[in-house]
């Protein structure tokens, strides 16, 4: 794999990161309410390999990675979900929902730090494995 192949799914990735996060703050701020933050997170993970892996190979390597982003997103999603409506609000928001600047950083932190943590597996999905031969 050449460096150029990789910078176009890259800066997908970002994109795509950055536009869940941005237009999921947006709904966020304007109903003053942290019950998207966590969810989006797990949203942005599964939404990025699912991207990643539409422009893939495509072979038995990619459908389970894939698969197992996509399980443990809806895993942590849910756990993280069901935390804050049990407890009505997230109280590491207090005194930064109401705050356009600070819970906007949060919300761009949340997706560069999405993205970060993807780039091992937009660099996988962007290979061919023998493991996709058996």
């Amino acid at each position: 794999m050449d460096s150029s192949s990789i910078i176009t799914p890259i800066v997908l990735s970002l994109i795509v990161a950055l536009g869940i996060n941005l237009s999921m703050f947006v709904v966020a701020y304007l109903q003053k309410s942290d019950k998207l933050t966590d969810i989006s997170y797990a949203v942005t993970f599964i939404v990025i390999a699912l991207v990643a892996f539409v422009q893939s190979k495509g072979d038995v390597y990619h459908i389970l990675l894939a698969t197992m982003i996509t399980i443990w997103g809806i895993r942590l999603g849910g756990f993280l979900l069901y935390r804050v409506i049990k407890k009505g609000k997230d109280v590491r928001f207090d005194g930064t929902r109401e705050s356009f600047k600070k819970f906007g950083i949060f919300w761009l932190t949340q997706a560069v730090a999405v993205w970060v943590l993807m780039i091992p597996a937009i660099f996988a999905f962007n290979t061919t494995s023998s493991i996709g031969a058996l």
